[in-house]
């Protein structure tokens, strides 16, 4: 008996078969999608900061600042 879910956008099957348990785990095209769109904004993202002169190493120290003052002991 095949049974199915869905997970953060992948598609989870299993199936019990003679030899034991098939698990196969597949993207959704909608997650597909999304995530070429995602990938999108973060390439016209650090396109912009190059032109303004801003490295990739600032940009990520700034997010991990503000991650850090988000989720750190003083946080919320």
């Amino acid at each position: 008996m095949e049974r199915k879910a869905r997970l953060a956008g992948y598609e989870i099957s299993w199936d019990r078969t003679d030899r034991g348990y098939l698990l196969q785990i597949q993207s959704t095209p909608e997650h597909d999608e999304a995530r070429q769109q995602v990938f999108a904004l973060f390439d016209q993202l650090r396109t912009a900061a190059r032109a303004s002169g801003v490295t990739v190493p600032e940009i990520l120290g700034h997010w991990a600042k503000e991650e850090w003052r988000r989720f750190g002991p003083r946080g919320k």
